[in-house]
């Protein structure tokens, strides 16, 4: 039997739009999966992990970031948001609406790369806000975590985004190939975190390393190998800011990666082998 998809409308806390698609599971249902995006990434290209996840027995629902595909916001000189905007509207909406469709299951969170990121932000400011996290090629951005050339690389990019999206009001990543459209508070919190190392969120409510490190959910931390936005020893970078979670830590190597090149955003279309990883880490008992 083939998994269900359909779009349904997610209303965040301070009114902005957007559509998630659902897909209850296949079967006797195991629990629910919120999936938070990669930046710039709109949620309609997770469909095949979506239906994936579903097969497994899993209900998925694939949130959509503000600002990116279905969503009603769109980042300009005019309207600006970062990460803590998300975190306190739009996280929290989503993993809302995930309880109001699929009752009574166990409820967990998957994050891709920034969505990742900002799912164990989350975690920080409410340790109860869901069950259990996997964190799939997500990284803390600190170049200090990279491999030389790539530090240079990460260091130098991400600061000239910073200069980029000042002078022009916004980031224009969906003509630079790498983002997409994104408001100057995104791009300034993902590049202060790339040179300073630490969260500290325009906007936050609260000391988010302090809160990271009191994080004891279980966590499950997924690399790909060949990587090169998110190499191993990134990832690592942003698992040791969890010392108190109960961590999982899987590298893995996708039969088609060394053929179709980088696997960051790849493996989304052919996830077979990262949903192996991740239905048995969210069917382990607790």
């Amino acid at each position: 039997m083939q998994p269900q998809i359909e779009e349904v409308p997610v209303v965040s806390a301070d009114g902005a739009r957007s559509r998630a698609l659902a897909a209850p599971a296949v079967g006797e249902p195991r629990g629910a999966v919120v999936c938070f995006p990669a930046m710039g990434v709109a949620a309609g290209y997770y469909e095949p992990l979506a239906r994936a996840l579903a097969a497994r027995g899993f209900d998925v629902l694939v949130a959509e970031l503000r600002g990116t595909g279905t969503s009603a916001v769109r980042p300009s000189r005019k309207v600006d948001f970062g990460y803590a905007d998300m975190i306190a509207h739009d996280l929290p909406s989503a993993i809302a609406e995930a309880r109001r469709r699929f009752v009574g299951r166990p409820l967990h969170v998957l994050g891709h790369s920034l969505g990742g990121q900002l799912a164990a932000l989350l975690l920080a400011e409410r340790p109860d806000a869901f069950e259990r996290l996997v964190l799939i090629a997500a990284s803390s951005v600190d170049y200090r975590g990279y491999p030389m050339p790539a530090r240079l690389r990460v260091l130098f990019g991400t600061q000239t985004a910073r200069v980029v999206a000042h002078g022009l009001g916004y980031f224009p990543g969906d003509r630079l190939g790498f983002g997409g459209r994104q408001p100057v508070g995104v791009i300034d919190d993902w590049g202060r975190q790339a040179l300073t190392g630490q969260y500290r969120l325009r906007g936050g409510r609260i000391d988010h390393e302090a809160g990271l490190r009191r994080v004891t959910s279980p966590v499950l931390a997924v690399s790909l190998e060949g990587d090169t936005l998110s190499p191993a020893s990134a990832v690592d970078r942003l698992c040791a800011k969890m010392p108190g979670a109960e961590l999982v830590r899987r590298h893995i190597a996708p039969a088609w990666a060394t053929r179709k090149g980088d696997p960051h955003f790849r493996w989304v279309r052919e996830p077979g082998a990262v949903v192996e990883e991740v239905a048995g880490f969210l069917a382990a008992p607790a």
